[in-house]
């Protein structure tokens, strides 16, 4: 009966964590839980316009076209996950 119980608590943890992780990336803000998903995000999304993504200071994607650029700056935080900063311009 302790087997059974401590397994269904791993499986609780770990459809907890898929669902942390697969809806953490839905909405430009992230939070991203990598480079690759903030990459992946910004690959999916099909806008046409020009968008520069920065991360902690540094360009790592961008999409050009004949309109000025859009930066989209992102910082990694102390918990890990990739978060966007808001500019106003």
């Amino acid at each position: 009966m302790k087997i059974k119980n401590i397994v269904a608590a791993i499986f609780a943890a770990l459809s907890l964590l898929g669902f942390v992780s697969s809806s953490s990336a839905q909405t430009i803000n992230g939070p991203f839980v990598s480079k690759q998903a903030l990459l992946s995000y910004w690959n999916n999304i099909g806008d046409d316009g020009s968008h520069t993504v920065w991360l902690n200071g540094y360009p790592i994607w961008g999409a050009g076209s004949f309109s000025p650029v859009m930066p989209h700056p992102y910082f990694q935080c102390n918990d890990g996950l990739i978060r966007s900063v808001s500019i106003m311009v």
